[in-house]
């Protein structure tokens, strides 16, 4: 990671350090130290996955996302630079998806700001990147930053339009809306999530299912309530998302 420079002022010299102590706890599998240099009051960023953490939220974050050893790995591609209380850090990271266990590579950046000696903040994005040799989405017109942007269209567009709700939805109708191909989307979400469009859009209609504050009264009520067909489909889908059936899920909540 290179020596700090040699004109920074001394915040620029604690914030490095504080920078250069944080990301070794990442290379060491070191959660348990990373989670020790964290603010109570941290804000933690993560724009790939669209997820905002507070402290709490950061431990089972990290069990999650930090390399577990065999061909999972974590390399910095250059130095840490400095502004003042901000850091910033590019790096090379390799990981098993838990949903499909293939390895997929991430492009990824940081900004890491510093207050009163622990981290206050970071903003963490990154880009999938192909393990070897070409990128295949260079084919197909999608190169990292154009795959993110996909992805970050494709989430905004099911937010707000929410056409999970329809039973007949298909990738054709997706890719018309979102002004996609069918195979850049498609590619897109293996690459990234490791699923297929159908997985995909199954898990976006038990996620809204789950967010409601309310559910209809019985397990196919609830299928069709959100754009499912079959009772099969969605209670596999179901499982996949929560790891248990609508009727344990919904009665442990009651």
């Amino acid at each position: 990671m290179t020596e700090p420079q040699a004109g920074w002022d001394a915040e620029s010299r604690a914030t490095w350090e504080v920078a250069r102590r944080y990301h070794e706890c990442w290379r060491a599998r070191d959660a348990e130290a990373a989670l020790a240099l964290f603010h109570p009051e941290i804000e933690y960023c993560d724009f790939y996955r669209n997820l905002t953490l507070a402290h709490a939220d950061l431990p089972a974050y990290l069990a999650e996302s930090m390399p577990h050893g065999g061909k999972e790995s974590l390399r910095h591609t250059d130095r840490i630079r400095v502004d003042g209380d901000t850091a910033f850090i590019q790096y090379r990271y390799v990981i098993r998806l838990a949903s499909s266990g293939k390895l997929v590579g991430f492009q990824g950046g940081e900004a890491i700001q510093v207050r009163d000696g622990l981290i206050i903040a970071v903003r963490e994005y990154c880009t999938p990147v192909r393990l070897s040799g070409e990128r295949a989405g260079d084919r197909i017109g999608l190169n990292p930053q154009r795959l993110a942007r996909l992805l970050a269209d494709l989430q905004a567009y099911f937010a707000e339009q929410r056409p999970y709700l329809d039973c007949e939805l298909s990738l054709g109708q997706v890719a018309q809306a979102t002004g996609y191909t069918r195979n850049q989307i498609s590619h897109a979400l293996n690459q990234a999530l490791g699923l297929s469009f159908y997985a995909w859009l199954n898990q976006q209609r038990i996620r809204h299912l789950l967010a409601q504050p309310r559910q209809p009264s019985g397990p196919l009520q609830m299928a069709f309530a959100v754009g499912f067909k079959s009772a099969s489909t969605f209670y596999k889908a179901f499982r996949l998302e929560t790891g248990t059936t609508p009727q344990r899920h919904f009665s442990a909540d009651s």
